[in-house]
């Protein structure tokens, strides 16, 4: 009996402990990714599927793990960088076509709170598109919408093909 005790108490201390502030809330925001839509080149308003799409980190064969839809994807940006360059890939009978695009921002931490601790927020983001030989770019033009990313609610950058 005297252990039950013991072990109902020691249990009930062990869980005081805990708060709702030592777990980060899935609603709570942090760092955002960027959100890159596609839209069709000759009517700009329409959005346009991009098919068998590999977004390669740096130039190397390393496949950024990203979340994606027909027509907008969810790209990590760098946090401890003011630069991040990818390879936006596309395939077409058996055969890729890459883009590679350079983004270059400041970033800024912000606190969140004790369990979530800080949060990056991109500022003065600027997109550059890097001219192809050959084939030419897939990537016919870009819009960069928002120079401040602090959430994934809208597009910060619209590429059109």
């Amino acid at each position: 009996m005297t252990n039950r005790f013991f072990i109902s108490i020691l249990v009930l201390f062990l869980y005081s402990g805990c708060t709702r502030d030592d777990i980060c809330a899935e609603d709570t925001p942090t760092t955002p990714l960027l959100q890159v839509e596609f839209k069709d080149i000759t009517d700009r308003t329409e959005n346009k599927p991009v098919t068998s799409f590999r977004l390669v980190l740096n130039g190397t064969d390393t496949l950024a793990s990203v979340n994606t839809t027909d027509t907008l994807v969810s790209v990590p940006l760098n946090t401890l960088a003011n630069t991040t360059l990818y390879e936006f890939l596309i395939s077409s009978d058996n055969e890729d076509n890459g883009d590679n695009l350079t983004f270059t921002y400041s970033t800024q931490e912000q606190y969140v709170n004790r369990a979530c601790a800080f949060r990056i927020i991109y500022n003065e983001f600027q997109t550059a598109l890097e001219p192809e030989v050959g084939n030419g770019n897939w990537i016919r033009d870009f819009t960069v919408q928002q120079t401040t990313i602090e959430d994934e609610t809208e597009a910060h950058l619209t590429i059109f093909h």
